[in-house]
């Protein structure tokens, strides 16, 4: 007799589905891909409904049925953690056509459950398989003079980034197009085994938006806005110019995977522009925020580098404004935590404070809340100007170098609250408080 392998009861039918005890689906119990706990019974009617449709359209032959793939997608990831182990894996394709031709005499009943099973069916055969050393060709419009200044491989190590030559590339004979793939501005190499080029593609995104973030950080801190590109027709609030036109997958001898469709992408990649940013940092300026003891960290300050350039680099005003007052957000809640809205306006103004900035720009923060909600809630429009953009973008800035500079106080993000709640306190004062308060955290870096 067979027992469940959830609760250990035992199954006296050998026909059953479930579990008499625990009401568990029997073949699903410790497969990977579970539907998540806190479920509206709404939204797994609605995916089975659409199942059923879907199954029953592609028996008619009557429908598109893209329409439906697509739709199943986004309930899968909605109720089951797939996203979540996808992620974990490297994984990022599921045929859903597969899945549903193979459904065709399903129980109607046990749909969702014969759903779930098939996909985990290809979840596990897809990571039967090993993964493969790839490599992504990023094109810049970086200069290539700054990878001649002091030390800039340091500069780019924290990133997961190197620098690559034309001459890197290993040319097949017949590749007669090869010199489609040269650049006059810098190319950066990522790397990484991997199962799936799309998420290869992402994470080498984001390394390289944290960079650029990094290098705008560098060149625009404290800076007043300026327009880079006005006329009649155009209005650009670009703060950050750079700019990647292409993503090249290579093998690890560097020869492009599917050599036609890759000389296609580059052939007619964006015309770019060469960057103006062209300052550097110092070297102890990265070294402040690659703490190999402080992992959690490094990388938090780093995620806010990456989100720092997508504010920097939106060209409306209003957008680059709202992402600016995000980021800020996102920053003092990693460190407190949910607060209300009255708190939030405080450590922003506290940040300024201890900064030394006078009294009606802090006082101008009650000001950019009212724009703020005004712009998402009520959708008003025209409200926010580059004054605005740059006083949240220095709250921003300033939120990010406070991270960077108290990195060696603290050993774990719940510290920097501490800090920053007495940080306009006197030295000696401030040093006394913060050190009675940390007796009271835990370490956790």
């Amino acid at each position: 007799m067979e027992t469940c392998k959830n609760c250990n009861s035992q199954i006296s039918n050998s026909n059953a589905k479930f579990c008499d005890n625990c009401g568990e689906f029997l073949e699903l119990i410790n497969k990977d891909i579970q539907f998540k706990e806190k479920i509206s019974n709404d939204k797994l009617k609605d995916l089975k409904n659409i199942l059923l449709e879907s199954i029953e359209s592609m028996k008619n032959n009557n429908t598109d049925l893209r329409w439906y793939y697509e739709l199943i997608m986004s309930y899968l990831i909605d109720v089951t953690n797939i996203e979540k182990v996808f992620r974990r894996e490297e994984l990022n394709f599921i045929d859903i056509g597969w899945i549903l031709s193979s459904l065709e005499k399903a129980d109607n009943s046990l749909i969702l459950y014969e759903f779930l099973l098939k996909v985990n069916e290809q979840y596990e055969f897809q990571i039967s398989s090993n993964k493969e050393p790839m490599n992504i060709i990023i094109y810049t419009n970086i200069s290539k003079k700054l990878k001649e200044k002091e030390k800039f491989e340091d500069l780019i190590k924290p990133f997961n980034l190197k620098v690559f030559d034309f001459e890197d590339y290993e040319f097949e004979k017949e590749h007669k197009e090869k010199n489609n793939f040269n650049s006059g501005y810098l190319m950066f190499k990522f790397f990484k085994e991997t199962r799936a080029v799309d998420l290869l593609k992402s994470d080498a995104l984001r390394e390289i938006y944290s960079f650029f973030g990094f290098l705008t950080y560098v060149n625009k801190f404290n800076k007043t806005t300026t327009k880079t590109h006005i006329n009649e027709l155009t209005l650009n609030n670009q703060i950050s110019d750079l700019e990647c036109n292409s993503l090249i997958v290579t093998d690890n001898q560097n020869k492009i995977i599917r050599y036609g469709v890759q000389n296609e992408i580059i052939t007619h990649s964006k015309k770019i522009n060469k960057s103006k940013i062209d300052k550097l940092p110092s070297n102890g300026q990265i070294k402040d925020f690659t703490k190999e003891n402080k992992p959690k960290i490094s990388d938090k300050i780093k995620e806010n580098f990456y989100l720092y350039y997508l504010a920097a680099n939106e060209n409306i005003l209003e957008n680059s404004f709202f992402k600016f007052w995000s980021l800020s957000e996102k920053i003092l809640k990693d460190i407190y935590g949910d607060m209300k809205d009255t708190a939030l306006k405080k450590h922003m103004k506290n940040i300024l404070k201890a900064n030394g900035y006078p009294k009606y720009l802090i006082r101008r923060i009650d000001v950019l809340y009212i724009k703020r909600n005004n712009f998402v809630h009520e959708n008003k429009h025209g409200e926010i100007t580059q004054y605005d953009q740059t006083l949240v973008k220095v709250i921003a800035e300033r939120l990010i170098d406070f991270l960077i500079i108290c990195i060696n106080e603290v050993k774990n993000i719940n510290e920097y609250g501490v800090i920053l709640n007495y940080y306009n306190q006197s030295p000696e004062d401030k040093e006394r408080l913060i050190s009675l308060v940390k007796l009271t955290l835990p370490e956790n870096n």
